[in-house]
């Protein structure tokens, strides 16, 4: 709808436009119809001027010439009453009509320039010129004008300096070159102020009349409001018709329909069967589907929850059985203790039992957590260094400071982690450390855990650890040394945040 409105809206203003210039045309015409007289009077003087001036720049010589010339224009059927050539201070020399006028002592008044010097009225026109210190002079009777009906007033404007007559404005001179000199057209002077401007005549003088209100083309914003008015309209009231036939006719049954999803989605409600009178078949079918489909999925729901409890139910059993098995061994490795016959097959075995208490309180600080894909590193490693105090793998005594971020881990890092960091903790112990700070901080794309203790000298690791050490760090592909300063030792791991 909103592009044919906008085609319909379009047309519509081209039509305005189109209408708008055909008046503008139309009333340019009529004024120009209705001034043809003036401005034929306003060419044939200036053609006399021209001739006088010929004879003017001729010496003279002819003055029968000159008196047989304009004895011959002023009987022909010109609008000329009136012609004459006079000396610089004013002396007539060929001027037998001028004379009646009393028009000779005038030039004595302004001495006219090079130029022609226009005095324009409603009635008459006196225009000066001079010529080799000749003084031609040229007086026309100005016919009257019936003025057109769009019009209310005129008045004459000089392209090249303001008009001797009282009627002429200051600012003509400005208006009358906003079109070029063979150009007509209509411009806006003032607010609600339209002027004709016709092209240029004689004597540089173009003719302004001022034109009634709604003539003119009115502003362009103006023509496109009115332009747009009836297609956005048509597109409203469109629109209107189309929203109550659609809320009619589909709209509840879809306002229905996501009623029943709603309340399926929050209690698992079945939706209620039927639909409305104005329901379409596309309408019943959603709803016969959604039925189907809702009573398909709560069966597949009540199978996933039951195969998920089972599963939850096995997981639980199998660690419950794995932490039973590492205890079993646990045992069997304390039997074979007491039947060991040397110091050093003791060790030996009292060595794998305290691995094998590791890797059961490692396997119980992970499982005692939130059962998910990504686990708190934090929370898994405080119940892990618990559990290594109270199994005496390191020293009760010791003060261990943990701050941890909210950092999480998948849990095979937090496996690897956690063997990490007993192997560092216990170093630590045997090394005498009385106070342990552990660091867990997430910086940019990396996880770095720092281990520091008041330790002057680490107690020499065994080839064992050693080797685990080395497994774990690249199990997390972190990068670790230790740092040894004053009374402190620190050992840091940077381990990249995504772990393959």
């Amino acid at each position: 709808m909103a592009p044919i409105a906008a085609l319909a809206s379009y047309y519509q203003f081209t039509i305005l436009s189109d209408r708008h210039e055909a008046r503008e045309i139309a009333a340019l015409d009529a004024v120009e119809s209705a001034f043809t007289p003036v401005t034929s009077t306003l060419v044939q003087s200036d053609l006399l001027l021209n001739l006088l001036g010929e004879l003017a720049g001729r010496g003279m010589s002819q003055e029968g010439e000159c008196s047989s010339m304009i004895d011959a224009v002023l009987k022909a059927d010109f609008s000329v009453a009136a012609a004459g050539i006079y000396t610089e201070d004013g002396q007539p020399l060929c001027t037998q009509a001028m004379q009646q006028f009393g028009v000779g002592s005038d030039l004595t008044i302004t001495p006219p320039a090079n130029s022609p010097q226009v005095n324009l009225t409603e009635s008459e026109l006196f225009v000066t010129k001079t010529v080799l210190g000749h003084i031609v002079a040229v007086q026309a009777n100005i016919p009257s004008v019936d003025l057109p009906e769009i019009t209310t007033d005129f008045r004459f404007a000089s392209r090249i300096s303001p008009l001797t007559s009282d009627g002429n404005r200051a600012d003509d001179l400005v208006l009358v070159h906003r079109l070029a000199p063979h150009a007509r057209g209509i411009v806006h002077d003032e607010p609600d102020l339209d002027l004709a401007i016709l092209p240029v005549t004689a004597f540089d003088l173009r003719l302004i009349a001022t034109l009634r209100p709604g003539v003119a083309a009115p502003p362009v914003w103006r023509t496109v409001v009115n332009a747009a008015f009836v297609p956005l309209v048509l597109l409203a009231l469109s629109l209107l018709l189309a929203d109550l036939l659609i809320g009619k006719l589909a709209v509840n049954d879809i306002k229905r329909l996501t009623r029943d999803m709603k309340a399926f989605r929050q209690d698992r409600d079945l939706p209620r069967q039927g639909v409305g009178p104005w329901a379409t078949d596309e309408t019943a079918a959603m709803q016969a589907e959604f039925s189907t489909l809702s009573d398909q999925l709560l069966r597949e729901e009540a199978e996933a929850q039951n195969r998920l409890h089972n599963a939850s139910i096995l997981q639980r059993e199998i660690f419950h059985r794995v932490g039973n098995n590492l205890q079993i061994i646990q045992s069997i490795l304390r039997l074979y203790a007491k039947e060991a016959q040397t110091q050093e097959a003791r060790q030996l075995i009292d060595q794998v039992a305290a691995r094998i208490r590791v890797i059961n309180l490692v396997h119980n600080a992970v499982h005692q957590s939130v059962d998910a894909p990504v686990l708190s590193a934090g929370q898994t490693v405080s119940k892990l260094i618990q559990g290594l105090q109270h199994e005496g793998l390191i020293g009760s005594d010791i003060d261990i400071d943990q701050r941890f971020q909210d950092v999480g881990l998948r849990v095979s890092q937090i496996y690897a982690l956690c063997y990490l960091l007993v192997e560092k903790l216990t170093r630590l112990s045997r090394s005498g450390a009385s106070r342990i700070q552990i660091d867990l901080v997430e910086d940019d794309a990396t996880i770095v855990l720092s281990v520091s203790a008041n330790v002057g000298q680490l107690a020499a690791a065994d080839p064992v650890s050693a080797r685990l050490r080395e497994v774990y760090t690249r199990d997390l592909r972190a990068t670790a040394r230790w740092r040894t300063e004053t009374d402190t030792v620190t050992f840091t791991a940077v381990i990249p945040g995504q772990v393959t």
